[in-house]
């Protein structure tokens, strides 16, 4: 039988609705060796590793019907029926490559224009010069945008994801 991972818990955070990596074909009666995130979906899971550069991949716990992340990718065989995928590629997103990872427990001070989806927030704070990330207020599920980032600790599961500063090179051409 497959043994459930340690750290198994699952978050009420809702996930991108986009997927950012391309997953190889399903992997039969194999199950991840180190798995972690436990979450109800295929796109959720998928969603999840592709935020994460240590993810290799995500498997389906046949017995409970749950979704796990994969710590690298070495398998297991399974005797339940488990199914794992592997993570091939990621690709780049314009909107979500310009965030960082997100900060847990905390909350943005002065948060603003609050927003349908993780992906719309983060929509509207790259196209705001003011905006230095979004802020999902766990209480409500909704999510916002920061006026700058600054953030307070919460207790109540919210959490920020900073926008990234993107800087520019110059070259400097020899006079002459």
């Amino acid at each position: 039988f497959d043994l459930l991972p340690s750290s198994a818990g699952s978050s009420a955070r809702p996930k991108l609705t986009a997927i950012l990596a391309r997953y190889g074909a399903p992997v039969p009666h194999k199950y991840c060796a180190r798995s972690h995130s436990e979450t109800d979906s295929k796109d959720d899971a998928m969603q999840a590793c592709s935020r994460l550069a240590t993810c290799g991949g995500v498997y389906h716990y046949a017995w409970a019907g749950t979704w796990f992340l994969c710590e690298g990718f070495e398998l297991w065989h399974s005797l339940v029926g488990s199914t794992s995928y592997p993570k091939l590629a990621h690709v780049v997103d314009p909107v979500t490559a310009n965030f960082g990872e997100p900060i847990e427990d905390v909350y943005c001070d002065g948060s603003h224009s609050e927003a349908d989806s993780e992906l719309s927030a983060m929509q509207a704070c790259s196209r705001d010069v003011m905006c230095g990330g979004v802020y999902y207020h766990a209480a409500s599920g909704g999510w916002f945008l920061c006026a700058g980032f600054q953030t307070f600790p919460s207790t109540m599961g919210s959490l920020a994801i900073p926008k990234v500063l993107q800087t520019s090179s110059t070259t400097t051409l020899p006079d002459g």
